[in-house]
């Protein structure tokens, strides 16, 4: 673990260089950081084999490559498709289904000069809500799931992603409501509470809203969800 997180501090390095005019024409540093992540890749492929590490290691994986801003198209589109696909193939469906959640990020990066692609983003949350369907039809322990990507969907929606639609928090609002109120297990009681402080949210965020012109939230119905 302590090698891949070496691999991934290289290549954020190498990205850094690349911006710096001082150091070197843009472009230059590209090459050098593709192959830190290769490696990167290479050693979470053939180093990491506890599932729970491998969950870490693509967490910390997502949270590098997203702040990559010196990557050609299809090095970066390489990279993030492996690592989404490592992510998918975890051991657990609630393990794939937090992975596939954490690696949308790969497609909405935290600097305004990196990748935003919508279209990425939603597709990563819908195949989340899929393998959600599926760990609940297994058990209904894992209920909370929905509620784990209801709040990403809002993160997505706060951030401005035109492609995750009112349409799309109204209906995750209602599914949610709909499974936690028969939340089982252990976990029931931390599901309910988690789901409660997400509505809540959404209320104060369409009460805000409601004093300012076009603000998304306001669009969101709440009268019939009940918590």
């Amino acid at each position: 673990h302590a090698c891949l997180r070496l691999w991934l501090a290289a290549a954020n390095a190498a990205d850094t260089a690349d911006s710096n005019p001082d150091l070197a024409v843009q472009g230059t540093f590209e090459p050098i950081c593709y192959e830190f992540l290769t490696q990167a890749l290479i050693t979470f492929e053939e180093e990491i084999t506890d599932s729970r590490q491998q969950a870490d290691g693509i967490t910390v994986m997502v949270g590098s490559v997203s702040q990559l801003i010196c990557l050609e198209e299809d090095n970066y589109d390489n990279i993030a498709k492996k690592v989404s696909q490592h992510g998918a193939k975890l051991l657990k469906k609630p393990m794939q289904c937090r992975a596939v959640c954490t690696c949308s990020h790969l497609f909405w990066s935290p600097r305004e000069e990196g990748r935003r692609e919508g279209q990425r983003v939603r597709e990563c949350l819908q195949k989340c809500l899929k393998i959600a369907d599926v760990a609940v039809q297994s058990s209904n322990t894992n209920v909370g799931l929905f509620v784990e990507v209801l709040d990403k969907y809002l993160y997505y929606y706060t951030q401005g992603c035109d492609e995750v639609t009112p349409d799309h928090i109204q209906n995750l609002l209602t599914l949610c409501g709909e499974h936690v109120a028969y939340a089982e297990g252990d976990t029931a009681s931390e599901v309910k509470l988690a789901f409660r402080n997400t509505v809540n949210y959404v209320k104060r965020r369409k009460t805000e809203g409601a004093r300012q012109e076009g603000d998304r939230f306001h669009a969101l119905d709440l009268s019939e969800i009940s918590v």
